[in-house]
């Protein structure tokens, strides 16, 4: 039978840049609401994704449907928080192209209570937060709602984030211009997927099969895989595509004004049997 693999790379999908507990100690400054959550919780994702939805006014919607030809608007937004958890004005950054959503969401991030600092002892006790997300209209409700990744791959779109701070490159591909530098490291990794996938190994169940991975850039480049989806469910093709993701090349972290940060990458893969 004949085998080949189309492979494709997202964009870049930056989530969550709140770090791990270690050894019990909090080395991430997080909502105080989200004190008690586990070092795996998704509470500050998920008090942020409820805060962002609250920030969308009907004004706000209205003047997005008047003035864009899309029904999606990305946003990206980073800032310093100091060693007392206080937001770091002078750090905050917002990218967004609509005018009205921007300013509210500048307003929202200035006017943040203190969050839970790090545990003393830390060697960088000021935090880096950096997030993207999209607003996405729903036609029930007739609202632009914060979506998630796997509705926006359903329905084929693929928001122009504007990076914010140095994001997590292959070594090698370090570039001032970070499209540059995205763009190597993309070729890199299809390049590496390309020859460490077996398709051998894979037992067709379908005569295409599709593969979802993600997997985190860590603060020192370590590479760690956080989940592998495969549609429909195969065995044989999750865990041939994770051991070929152990395969991928060194990185050079993320950053924010010279934090080091955690990223998350979507990588998709589709193979025709």
């Amino acid at each position: 039978m004949y085998r080949n693999f189309l492979l494709a790379i997202a964009i870049i999908i930056i989530v969550n840049f709140t770090g791990t507990a270690q050894s019990g100690k909090r080395t991430y400054a997080t909502f105080k609401e989200c004190e008690n959550a586990g070092p795996d919780s998704d509470c500050y994702s998920e008090k942020l994704r409820a805060d962002l939805n609250n920030l969308m006014s009907n004004e706000i919607a209205q003047h997005i449907k008047k003035t864009s030809t899309y029904d999606h608007m990305p946003i990206s937004f980073a800032f310093l928080s100091d060693a007392e958890g206080k937001v770091m004005a002078e750090t905050v950054e917002v990218a967004c192209e609509e005018s009205l959503l921007r300013n509210a969401l500048k307003n929202y991030i200035d006017n943040l209570a203190p969050f839970l600092p790090k545990n003393d002892g830390m060697d960088e006790n000021r935090s880096a937060h950096i997030s993207t997300y999209t607003y996405l209209y729903n036609e029930q409700t007739d609202k632009f709602e914060i979506t998630t990744y796997d509705i926006l791959r359903e329905k084929g779109i693929r928001p122009k984030y504007i990076r914010l701070g140095i994001q997590p490159a292959c070594k090698g591909c370090e570039n001032d211009n970070q499209e540059l530098a995205y763009k190597c490291s993309s070729e890199k990794i299809t390049k590496v997927m390309l020859r460490k996938f077996r398709t051998q190994e894979v037992k067709p169940v379908a005569k295409q099969q599709r593969l979802v991975a993600t997997f985190i850039v860590e603060k020192n480049g370590d590479i760690t895989i956080s989940d592998v989806v495969s549609i429909p469910y195969n065995i044989s093709a999750s865990e041939e595509y994770r051991r070929a993701l152990k395969k991928l090349p060194e990185f050079n972290p993320g950053s924010f004004r010279g934090i080091p940060v955690r990223a998350s990458f979507n990588l998709p893969v589709t193979l025709n049997f």
